[in-house]
């Protein structure tokens, strides 16, 4: 056999008994006490660290009830120039039928891909090998672990707003996500970097998350006021079928988890940004733009808050197409009379409380947001370096984003803005500390981000006897070189809204009003599935460019 097959023998016994070494009858125990320990059952009183060893369990029966199938694969893939596509389906539905007879089909649901109901998905065999790469299956599984946690306190009613249970997240969750913590900070305080300091140290608090938040609320509002635009805050609820406690009225849970609301209201909302696209109505600085929070409800259910920023003449067709698409009619009893009512989607409208009244005194929508987010804690409580004495809200919020996986901000209609402002903030971190005199600071900029570029054009360099250097460039090209140089002055004045203040106020608004002037160069890399990824390699204002590597001022020391 060729090196990968062997390689695949070596990555089937690795971390686990030789199989050669022992008896079928021996083989056939050994899975039957393995089917056992990957059960929720038997795991559910684990501790983290017992937690994430339990996946070593689960990568281990995979090889033994796989190992030849991952060999027929392999073997196929490297002895066939076109491989056969029946052959790759028949062998993973036959991967698929073993593992669905030993793990629990939630374990499963959370693994890639490699077949569908139309045949092979694009990249079936890095995701097949997935499935023998002990750190994702231990990753993944004790994403299972945590997830189903929360969702047994959810069945049995330990998350909610009455006596017996906890808002939001249940205990456990947060003891469980208070030992993850634990555990990764010590390995942070291990790792060394070059400015003398751990990683622990370059650690973000909760407290410094919101505080992001709010600027970036406050960056959104100060956009909308320039175009004279209102806000509209949206609050989007799940039916009842997705609520395991409710506060109020019947139960009518139909056992949906919390990732299930939230794949609900993701389709809808696809469903919505289909529509207003076709009406060219889409999210954009121009037409309406906001962020997205999602946040869970007292017993877990999620749901989401929507600032959306827009002209006074859109705003009756945002309202439209949201209620379109998340308001629904429920029946409901008023003493001994039915009566039907409309829920899903409350729309708050600035300077209009919810009966439609106009308010005498208008507030600021980033300190509504923040009213949301931070429950009935205060900012200054949120430092999660400090000794935890007690749990509050905030961390069941935590708990209940960790278990659950939710991503819990989103913007809408503006593209990678945050993205684009970190960097430029590195590019000004890099120049301060490599530079010192600040006169000098921006020189340092023009001459690190039209270097390649001038290197293109040059057409020779001579050192005369005094070891000074002459380059020669290209006479045509001169008014090129004069545009790289108005590039790079507009890469820096991008770079200063980014890291500088204007009047003791950060200029994030204005940085995103002119973030769709940086592009980034994109280098395709082989990751170790032997899937082409893109990676952002350099950041561009035209023919201005900064190597993102080349700026890292702190790195991890090797040992």
């Amino acid at each position: 056999m060729n090196n990968q097959i062997n390689e695949a023998n070596a990555l089937s016994n690795q971390h686990i008994i030789n199989i050669s070494d022992i008896a079928e009858q021996e083989i056939q125990q050994l899975i039957k006490q393995l089917k056992e320990k990957v059960t929720y059952k038997y795991c559910q009183n684990h501790s983290y660290k017992s937690m994430k060893a339990a996946g070593s369990d689960a990568y281990q029966l995979i090889t033994l009830l796989a190992g030849d199938i991952r060999i027929n694969v392999i073997a196929h893939i490297e002895d066939n120039e076109v491989v056969n596509n029946k052959f790759l389906e028949a062998q993973y539905k036959a991967f698929e039928r073993v593992l669905s007879n030993f793990f629990d089909a939630k374990f499963l649901e959370m693994m890639p891909r490699i077949i569908k109901k139309r045949g092979l998905v694009k990249n079936h065999k890095a995701n097949f090998d997935r499935y023998f790469d002990i750190n994702f299956v231990r990753r993944k599984f004790y994403n299972y672990l945590d997830e189903m946690k929360y969702y047994e306190a959810q069945k049995y009613a330990k998350v909610g707003s009455n006596k017996s249970a906890n808002k939001y997240a249940p205990v456990e969750s947060m003891e469980l996500r208070e030992e993850r913590i634990k555990a990764s900070d010590e390995y942070l305080k291990s790792v060394k970097l070059t400015n003398g300091k751990t990683a622990y140290d370059m650690k973000k608090s909760d407290k410094n998350k919101l505080i992001e938040l709010y600027l970036t609320t406050k960056a959104f509002q100060d956009i909308a006021k320039q175009k004279c635009f209102k806000w509209l805050f949206i609050t989007l609820t799940l039916p009842t079928e997705f609520h395991s406690n409710p506060s109020k009225g019947k139960k009518n849970w139909n056992g949906a988890s919390v990732r299930d609301g939230n794949d609900f209201l993701k389709k809808k909302m696809n469903l919505l940004r289909k529509k207003i696209k076709e009406d060219k109505m889409e999210f954009n600085l121009e037409n309406g733009f906001g962020m997205r929070v999602a946040e869970p409800q007292k017993d877990g259910t999620v749901h989401y808050h929507i600032v959306l920023f827009t002209s006074k003449y859109n705003i009756d067709y945002y309202r439209r197409v949201f209620e379109k698409y998340f308001e629904r009619e429920i029946e409901v009893k008023i003493g001994f009379k039915k009566s039907k009512m409309k829920t899903g989607c409350l729309i708050v409208e600035e300077g209009i409380d919810k009966n439609k009244k106009e308010l005498k005194k208008k507030s600021s929508v980033a300190s509504y947001l923040m009213k949301y987010c931070l429950k009935n804690n205060k900012l200054k409580d949120l430092d999660n370096k400090k000794e935890k004495v007690e749990f509050n809200e905030i961390d069941a919020v935590n708990a209940w984003k960790s278990a659950n996986r939710i991503r819990s901000f989103s913007t809408l209609g503006i593209k990678s803005a945050k993205t684009k402002y970190d960097d430029c903030r590195k590019v000004a971190n890099y120049i301060n500390k490599k530079v010192k005199l600040n006169k000098y600071k921006k020189f340092r900029l023009i001459n690190l981000s039209t270097r390649r570029y001038l290197d293109e054009i040059k057409t020779s360099e001579t050192v005369n006897e005094n070891n000074q250097k002459t380059i020669f460039y290209d006479l045509k090209a001169r008014r090129e070189m004069k545009k790289a140089f108005e590039d790079a002055y507009r890469m820096q004045e991008l770079i200063d809204f980014a890291s500088k203040k204007k009047k003791n106020q950060s200029q994030m608004n204005e940085f995103i009003l002119r973030a769709d002037e940086i592009d980034y160069t994109k280098e395709i890399k082989t990751n170790k599935y032997g899937e082409e990824v893109k990676v952002n390699t350099d950041i561009n204002v035209r023919r201005a460019s900064v190597n993102l590597d080349e700026i890292k001022t702190v790195r991890v020391m090797k040992n």
